[in-house]
């Protein structure tokens, strides 16, 4: 097993181009650090004597590029690696491809991105739509419906020109009276 470490260790090494199996290289001990000797073992990995002094900086260098997943936090401590984003509405950190639902680009503008989500309050009083584009989302409020009214406004931010209808059974997101967007439910997927 040991060998297997020390293997290990020279091949770092040689991937930051510090190690190599020469004559007067030195044998690598049970750390991983050279040791003074020449080798002994025809299976020890072997590290060159100029390289000993710069596999430290280049180790060093290596780590500093590596970057550790999860280490990503936002100002709100979400993880976006971790394919989480803040929600203001809910005041939490959540995964949209788990809680929101997703609307698909209405007219399929190859420039436009092609899906958004759509996240409700647990009252369902409020929607807070997330787009690609930006960084802030879009809180809109639950709306009066009237009876009989064929295409109600579900949602509306009137300042953001933003509102979620229902037509027959699609559900529309409308931007600047255009509609942009459309769902089959306003139920998470599952």
């Amino acid at each position: 097993m040991k060998k297997y470490q020390r293997l290990g260790a020279c091949l770092l090494l040689a991937s930051l181009g510090a190690c190599s199996f020469g004559q007067q290289d030195r044998c690598l001990d049970q750390a991983g650090a050279a040791a003074g000797n020449q080798c002994t073992s025809a299976d020890a990995p072997v590290v060159s004597r100029a390289a000993i002094s710069a596999s430290s900086t280049n180790v060093a260098q290596a780590r500093s590029v590596l970057k550790v997943v999860g280490a990503d936090r936002d100002a709100n401590g979400c993880i976006a690696s971790a394919g989480y984003q803040w929600s203001a509405m809910l005041g939490e950190c959540i995964r949209l491809f788990e809680r929101g639902i997703r609307f698909e680009r209405y007219d399929a503008k190859a420039s436009e991105p092609q899906s958004i989500f759509v996240v409700l309050s647990a009252d369902r009083q409020q929607a807070e739509i997330f787009f690609a584009t930006s960084d802030k989302p879009a809180i809109l409020s639950a709306q009066k419906v009237l009876e009989g009214d064929v295409t109600p406004t579900l949602y509306q931010n009137k300042t953001e020109g933003l509102s979620i209808l229902r037509a027959k059974d699609q559900f529309y997101i409308r931007y600047q009276g255009q509609l942009i967007y459309t769902a089959n439910s306003l139920s998470p997927a599952r």
